[in-house]
């Protein structure tokens, strides 16, 4: 199974085009636009989830 892949705006309205919005759904990539709250790693500093307001 391939990794899942989100793209965080933190709060921002994302300007993809037409065509990038297709590839987007086409590879299941996820847009979260809600800010980011807390970024969840541990000691290795490796992130392991970021959580929103949502």
């Amino acid at each position: 199974m391939p990794p899942k892949i989100t793209i965080f705006t933190h709060g921002q309205v994302p300007d993809f085009g037409e065509e990038m919005m297709q590839k987007l759904q086409k590879y299941h990539i996820d847009v979260i636009t809600e800010p980011v709250t807390d970024i969840i790693g541990n000691a290795d500093k490796k992130i392991r989830r970021l959580r929103t307001r949502k």
